[in-house]
Order: structure tokens, then sequence, then C-alpha cells
């Protein structure tokens, strides 16, 4: 682990470097994935597994759209459907699948192949954004830790985790370069992806006025640009809740069908961060411990737990993260657990990049040993639980 934490290399390594970290990372999880096939039985725990999934061939293939990625998969085949709850999952992700699908015909090859595309784009725009406040060591650190997270699997999946990072890192990349009608255009297509897009609106009204408070702040045109910017932002999403009205009769129905998709969700009604807590807590005395529902249960408390104190630990001036990236992480943390639970927690908090810096920035070699080793063993376990159809997140 020495290596690691002394490690130099020049600009012009960068792609070199990134492309051999994701097939080193895509050949782990390949492995964790066939082994997982000869020790562990197929679950069959969500639907339409025969009728959508098993007709793209090998098991090794469609096993990346379990889940989550059978809802994904039946909006690029058939559309919103009126089935409840499908509206939950925002348009953009399965829209880029269907026109990917116009050159490569074959939905769930389509969107696979876009999860690992835009991941990789992610790798680098996140390494370019840290390398504007950090050394070369702790940049790559901080990439080390997001492709060793237990749950970074789900980047190579039929879901839409690559391309919302992808989308939040370059939104504030373009921040960083103050280009701010393009940042906006960014921060639109990520509101079209997640709800928690939006929150990217106070990084860039932040960031706009750290730029220009002690210069020309009565700029005409630069007030305009922002205004501007600040229009285009939410018009993802303000598009996909007048698509919503227009066919459904309810703009907000992506968070009134949360009770109706499951997962132990509540809707119409606040749950405060500490009553979430407590329920796990419960949970964790409760719930059955030779089940794998208890594995989920204990991830699903670390990721909500391990993410609220590397979050706090992110306000630490010494680390040098931007108030504007915690103006995004923290709503974009907070928001799911209104519902009252933790559930796909541990899928959510890949996107809350200040996090990975926190983690990054740790110098101490053994802390930093054991905790990607833990990471990687945790890696294991969950790719294989979530290809044999056991739910992770």
């Amino acid at each position: 682990m020495k290596k690691l934490q002394d490690l130099k290399f020049n600009e012009h390594q960068l792609i070199k470097n990134l492309v051999t970290l994701m097939v080193s990372w895509r050949l782990l999880l390949f492995i964790f994935q066939v082994t997982a096939m000869g020790v562990l039985a197929f679950k069959r725990s969500f639907p339409y597994v025969k009728e959508l999934l098993k007709p793209f061939g090998q098991a090794i293939f469609w096993q990346w759209a379990n889940f989550d990625g059978v809802h994904y998969l039946t909006i690029v085949q058939q559309g919103y459907l009126n089935t409840g709850f499908i509206q939950a999952f925002f348009p953009l992700y399965p829209l880029g699948v269907r026109y990917l699908t116009a050159i490569w015909q074959n939905y769930l090859v389509s969107g696979l192949l876009l999860s690992h595309l835009c991941f990789l784009a992610a790798l680098a725009v996140f390494y370019k954004l840290l390398r504007l406040d950090y050394s070369a060591n702790t940049s790559f650190k901080s990439l080390v830790f997001l492709i060793c997270f237990p749950t970074s699997f789900y980047f190579a999946a039929f879901y839409s985790e690559s391309l919302f990072l992808l989308l939040v890192l370059l939104s504030f990349w373009l921040m960083r370069q103050k280009r701010w009608l393009v940042s906006a255009i960014c921060i639109s297509l990520a509101s079209a992806t997640r709800l928690v897009g939006l929150f990217l609106i106070p990084a860039l009204i932040w960031e706009f006025w750290q730029v220009n408070k002690l210069h020309n702040p009565g700029s005409k045109l630069k007030s305009l640009k922002m205004m501007l910017a600040f229009l285009i932002a939410p018009t993802g999403w303000l598009a996909y809740s007048l698509y919503l009205k227009q066919h459904f009769g309810d703009f907000f129905l992506y968070a009134h069908v949360q009770g109706a998709y499951g997962a132990q969700r509540t809707s119409g009604k606040i749950i405060l961060l500490y009553q979430v807590f407590w329920r796990y807590l419960k949970m964790l005395l409760t719930v059955q411990k030779n089940s794998w529902v208890y594995y989920t249960v204990v991830l699903e408390f670390l990721a909500g737990a391990g993410f609220l104190l590397l979050l706090l630990l992110a306000f630490n001036k010494k680390l040098r993260i931007r108030w504007s990236y915690l103006f995004y992480a923290l709503p974009a943390y907070l928001l799911p657990t209104l519902t009252g639970t933790f559930s796909s927690m541990p899928r959510y908090v890949l996107t809350l990049f200040p996090a990975f810096i926190v983690l990054g920035s740790i110098k101490n070699s053994r802390v930093l040993t054991l905790l990607l080793f833990f990471f990687l063993a945790l890696l294991w376990l969950s790719t294989a639980l979530f290809t044999q159809g056991y739910w992770i997140g």
C-alpha cells in the first residue's frame, strides 16, 4: 500500500492510469460474479426475469440489469406504463439507452455500454476536478476509494449511477471554469436523471457569487448570464414533471409513488433522521442474524452512519472541501432519509463525492490499507449477492 501512498505520475499518464484502474476493477467484478454463480443459487426476488431479462441471452450479461434495471429496461422498451410506481425513475438514462440502441441494436448491451463509458468519463472528470485543489496522490486515492466502495458495481450495471455521477462532476468542473451556462445545462440534465440533481443549483449560485462578489459585482452581462443559467438549471426536472402532469395528472407523481414502490418507504409525511437511526438500531437487534437480509440492514446502516460522519468531517477546514460541494451533498444525503429508511442508501451515497475526498485525504498508511481491504471484501460480497438476485440497494 506504500506505493499507493507515494504515487506520483505526470498529467499525460492520466488516461492510461484511469483505463488500467477501470479494467482492473471490471475484471474483479467479473470474477466476483462468476464465483457467485458457482456457489449461490439465483434468487428470483424481483419480477419479469423470464419475460424481460432472459431473452437477452446469458446470465453473465442480464444479471447486471437485476432489480431497478428491469424497470429502466421496461421504460426503454415500452415507455412509462401506468403501473403505479415506474414513474419514480427519471427519464434521461433510459432515453440515452434508447438513442444508443439506434447504433447498437440491443437494449441491454447499449445500457451497459452507456454505464461503462459514463463511469470512465466520470473518473477522468473527478480527477481533473480534484487536481484543482489537491495533489496527484490525494486525487488518485479518492478515485481508488470510489472504485473500491462496496456498491461501486452499480456503475457497471443497467442503472443511472454512472450517468448521474458524470453530470454532477461535470457541473462542478464547469463551475470552477466559470462556464456558468454550460454548467447549468449539465445541471438540467442531472435533474432529468435524479431529483437530487436540483441540489446542484445552490452550488451554482454559491460558486457564481464567490467569483463575482469582488470582481465587477454590478456587471449587467454577468448578472444576465447568471439569471439565464438559473432558469436553465431546473428545466430537466421541470420537463419530466410537466410530462407526468400531462399523461398521469400528477406533477409530483415521482414522489407520490414512493410508497407503492416498496422498500418500506413512507410517503405523505416526513421522517426525521434520528428516527431513521432509531429504526435501524431496532432492526439490528431484531432481524434474524443468519439471513442475507441482515447483511443488507447492516450495509444500509453503515452507509447511513458512515457517510453522515464523512460529510460532517468534510467541514474540517484542513481538508479544503468547497462549500458548494457540501451544498449539493448534504441535501442529497438527507432527502432519501425523509421517507423513513436507509434503503438504497448504499447506492445513493456513490454520488456524494465530497465523502470520497475525505477518504482520499487519509495519510495513515495502516488505516488506508485496512479500509481498502474492508471495502474490497464487501464489494466482493455485495457484487455476488446483487448479481444472484439478492437485494443490496
